[in-house]
């Protein structure tokens, strides 16, 4: 009789469209959305090279080791590739080059030897702020260093014979090392994503509402035969519950690939244990559609929205401020933003993202099995619980 239950409710969902269109098509359209927002994004992270005219005056000239400093980040097959390096013979030269847009600024020495660096208002723009930062540190090590170089010579003019002292000096003047405290790279974009399949999961919570409101006797005719029929209403949960489930799971997993596969968001290369996550993901909201499926009235799919599309805002999907205050909420009050399950689904994904073990991974999943049972057991008393004064 279960079975029988699973595979009426099942077909009873796949056949209707309308009920299949949000948790289907939902997590689609938005990333597609996503990804046309953020196609800029990560290029705002990474480095490119600062196209700079560099004045060769008497100023230049006297500026000890700055030929060989330009040399040194002006090398194409360097990761850490910063500069692209031309030479003009004036600041007027170097100025036309930016206005014809050849560079996209210029350095040049003062009366000291000091460089300093000049972009075009078009280069701040279109430079990632990584690439700003690197050129500027680039002057402002050579400046610290010669710096100390001319404090050691007043002290002691003899150590700027000792060859180690000055090897030292040339190979810490810019010193760049490629580090990573997380498994994968950061990427910004992907912090949306992972809360966007938060809510798409929440979205699917609808189907098990209407798969439970329709066991209701009070509610439908197949619900009042049902009741007749002596089937016991646990069984009816149950069954009804599993069949949404995988409905959800379903539709889940499909924009799951999309994501994945079209648009290339990564997973940290745990895409089965992605999965995983999207299955404890289901049985979450499937649990919380059950409850509010053990309730007559309709109005139950406008308010699993509504506490959806609040849920995600404390997930981080809205924006950056979305993603500030979710972090606020998880320091200073850890356990509510533990009972928020599109917040865990969202960190669940994360973890494999960023962490090497998968320990944040199993916590978050077990959080999630824990609010499902939390839920499943509500729908149960409830369920257990209905009665009717006729049928």
């Amino acid at each position: 009789m279960m079975r029988a239950n699973f595979k009426a409710t099942l077909l009873s969902i796949v056949r209707s469209p309308s009920l299949l269109f949000w948790p289907l098509a939902f997590p689609i359209i938005l990333s597609l959305v996503f990804s046309m927002m953020f196609s800029g994004l990560e290029q705002a992270y990474r480095l490119q090279p600062v196209s700079v005219a560099v004045v060769r005056d008497a100023n230049y000239d006297k500026a000890t080791g700055f030929d060989e400093l330009l040399s040194s980040v002006d090398d194409d097959g360097d990761e850490w590739h910063v500069f692209d390096v031309s030479s003009v013979g004036s600041v007027a030269e170097a100025e036309r080059k930016v206005v014809d847009g050849d560079v996209s600024g210029y350095i040049c020495l003062d009366a000291d030897a000091n460089p300093s660096l000049h972009l075009s208002p078009r280069a701040s723009f279109s430079l990632g702020s990584g690439s700003l930062t690197s050129a500027q540190s680039v002057l402002d090590s050579y400046i610290r260093v010669r710096s100390e170089m001319e404090d050691l010579a007043k002290k002691d003019p003899m150590l700027l014979a000792d060859p180690t002292v000055l090897q030292r000096f040339s190979s810490d003047a810019v010193s760049t090392e490629r580090l990573s405290v997380t498994a994968n790279d950061p990427k910004a974009s992907v912090r949306y994503y992972y809360a966007l399949l938060g809510m798409a999961a929440g979205i699917g919570s609808v189907l098990a509402m209407k798969a439970i409101r329709e066991t209701q006797a009070n509610a439908t005719a197949l619900g009042a035969r049902r009741t007749l029929a002596g089937f016991p209403r646990w069984r009816v949960l149950v069954s009804s519950t599993a069949a949404a489930w995988l409905a959800s799971y379903a539709c889940l997993a499909v924009g799951f690939a999309f994501i994945r596969f079209v648009l290339g968001v990564d997973f940290g290369g745990r895409e089965g244990l992605a999965l995983l996550a999207l299955g404890a993901a289901s049985l979450v909201s499937s649990s919380a559609g059950a409850i509010f499926g053990t309730f007559a009235s309709d109005s139950g799919s406008g308010v699993l929205t509504a506490i959806t599309c609040v849920l995600s805002f404390f997930a981080g999907l809205y924006g950056t401020y979305s993603q500030q205050l979710s972090d606020q909420v998880a320091h200073n009050l850890p356990l509510l933003a533990a009972a928020n399950p599109i917040r865990q689904i969202s960190q669940a994904f994360y973890s494999l993202m960023y962490y090497d073990s998968l320990e944040p991974f199993a916590a978050h999943c077990a959080t999630l099995l824990v609010t499902a049972l939390v839920l499943g057991s509500v729908a149960a008393v409830r369920m257990r619980r209905t009665s009717y004064v006729n049928l």
